[in-house]
């Protein structure tokens, strides 16, 4: 939809979990469970982790801005500020450009053992060609509803990666155009 009156913006744990659930990943020790301790620090948001009974923010909350000059209400925005943007882009480069996607707390090796990583490589057929790529990223995370401008924007970004097959650039591109797309409105408001 369209209607600029349409929408909220998607909570941090939100974000993840459909970054997590559209997003091949593996681990070599098969466990895919995660703490969310990493979402809390970063974002302020955590489930069963409200820091008080009234949940993560209040019901008639209005952001300063357009929102609230249309007399709108937007409680989401409560936990949105500083520390919460940084931290949501700090995680998402960890998702995307570090490929860990999750920790666990049990295995051998105190680091190492303990993460579930993306698989990136599944995507790499659709990176060969920029166009290709944002079809596949738009349908899993935008639910095909990625704006021109964001298309646009992303589409000049990639191409500014050299068209080859090399992998390493393969790699660099699909990374960047995850990464990016995580950051934008389309992937953060909900339509």
């Amino acid at each position: 939809m369209l209607d600029p009156d349409h929408g909220k913006l998607k909570s941090p744990t939100l974000r993840y979990t459909q970054f997590a659930k559209a997003i091949n990943s593996y681990t070599p020790e098969g466990r895919y469970w995660n703490t969310g301790n990493y979402i809390l620090a970063n974002a302020s948001h955590h489930p069963m982790h409200s820091p008080s009974v009234f949940n993560f923010y209040l019901p008639d909350f209005q952001p300063i801005g357009d929102i609230a000059s249309a007399d709108l209400v937007g409680p989401e925005f409560q936990i949105h500020n500083t520390k919460t943007s940084i931290g949501f882009i700090n995680q998402a480069y960890n998702w995307t450009v570090a490929e860990r996607l999750l920790y666990h707390w049990q295995g051998p090796d105190p680091y190492n053992d303990r993460i579930v990583n993306t698989d990136v490589l599944g995507y790499m057929p659709y990176s060969k060609k920029p166009e290709v790529l944002l079809n596949k990223l738009d349908l899993l995370l935008t639910n095909g509803q990625m704006s021109e401008r964001t298309r646009n924007l992303m589409r000049e970004q990639l191409t500014a990666y050299v068209s080859s097959s090399e992998i390493s650039e393969l790699t660099n591109r699909t990374k960047a155009a995850m990464f990016i797309l995580l950051m934008t409105p389309d992937f953060a408001i909900l339509k």
